[in-house]
């Protein structure tokens, strides 16, 4: 008896653990459609880069980098990695010089309004290409035309990035 108890003692354990790694968010633009649209709610998992970096084609809730919109949270894609140098052309994204594949999954949505569009930081223009910076991410938007990305305010800290997310 006493061992049943423990057992289910440790599951309820577990599944407290489980459950307090998710939460839910609200995404509150067109930035992701068609992906994600307006209203549509997700969850993130808060704990998903405790034990390994943010990857490329991850979708994360981040908290955007403009001051002003400090408790504001959005939904993007990261397609750049800390130290690599990311530039575009023709509607692609080219990494180290190297024409950046999206994955099957997102191939046909990805990237069709993406142009050579110019990219700005804190600081003032960004010149492509870009090197992010260590401990930053580049992440844009699956919805170029609509997206308030790193194509406008560069690169993202680690820091502002909340969690990764796993579904609607």
């Amino acid at each position: 008896m006493t061992a049943r108890i423990s057992f289910v003692a440790m599951c309820a354990v577990v599944i407290g653990l489980v459950g307090c790694n998710r939460r839910a968010f609200t995404v509150p633009g067109e930035s992701m459609e068609p992906t994600f649209r307006r209203g549509d709610r997700v969850t993130a998992d808060i704990w998903a880069y405790a034990l390994h970096p943010p990857r490329r084609w991850d979708v994360v809730v981040v908290h955007p980098k403009a001051a002003d919109l400090k408790d504001v949270v959005w939904v993007m894609r990261i397609v750049a990695l800390p130290g690599e140098k990311i530039s575009f052309s023709d509607g692609h994204i080219l990494i180290d010089g190297t024409l950046l594949v999206p994955p099957p999954q997102i191939a046909a949505i990805y990237f069709k309004d993406l142009g050579s569009q110019p990219s700005s930081s804190d600081a003032g223009p960004t010149i492509h290409p870009y090197t992010v910076p260590k401990d930053c991410y580049y992440v844009v938007g699956d919805n170029p035309l609509a997206a308030y990305d790193s194509r406008a305010w560069g690169s993202l800290p680690r820091g502002n990035i909340l969690g990764r997310v796993l579904d609607k």
